[in-house]
């Protein structure tokens, strides 16, 4: 079991997420700013044309970190479930020269804003992971400030999370020596 946990009472917690799919050249990142109840501050969705997963991951990680900074919060976390991304924003990884622009954008606000950055399991973080799937339908960018104005879906997915249910997580076992024959 998985869940989306909440930030102390008076922070925000911003989650993000980005993707690329290169059998259709399509890209996306999209987030969430929310509160320690787990209101909706902002939500963003935005098709765009970046040229990788991890390039899309980290840019998203900017968007949503510029608005928050933008918007005067200090001291708030920002979460991905992107480890590898995390991990090179935290410094424990070397910055790949094609991302080397935006990782340093990052920590740098990160040091000045004091911004918690960390990891979660995709199943802990299911608003974003709707707004991919609206993301990938869509062609201007889109930012939602009220929880009204979200599609249905992405609705639902903040309720759920709102009322602190799991989610679950699944991996399938691995079959060690075996072959499968096709019929």
């Amino acid at each position: 079991m998985v869940r989306w946990i909440r930030p102390e009472v008076d922070k925000w917690k911003l989650n993000t997420n980005g993707s690329f799919i290169s059998f259709i050249g399509k890209s996306e990142i999209d987030g969430v700013v929310r509160t320690g109840n787990g209101q909706m501050v902002m939500d963003f969705a935005s098709p765009i044309h970046l040229p990788t997963n991890n390039y899309s991951k980290a840019h998203a990680a900017l968007q949503g970190t510029l608005w928050c900074c933008n918007q005067y919060c200090n001291n708030f976390t920002l979460e991905l479930h992107s480890l590898l991304i995390v991990n090179i924003i935290l410094g424990l990884y070397n910055i790949p020269w094609k991302l080397q622009e935006i990782i340093k954008k990052i920590q740098k606000k990160v040091e000045l804003h004091v911004i918690t950055v960390q990891h979660c399991y995709k199943e802990g973080n299911t608003v974003v992971d709707s707004l991919a799937k609206y993301a990938a339908n869509i062609t201007n960018n889109e930012v939602f400030l009220q929880e009204y104005d979200l599609p249905q879906e992405i609705k639902g997915a903040i309720r759920i999370e709102k009322l602190h249910m799991p989610s679950y997580r699944f991996k399938p076992k691995k079959h060690l020596n075996r072959i499968f024959e096709f019929p």
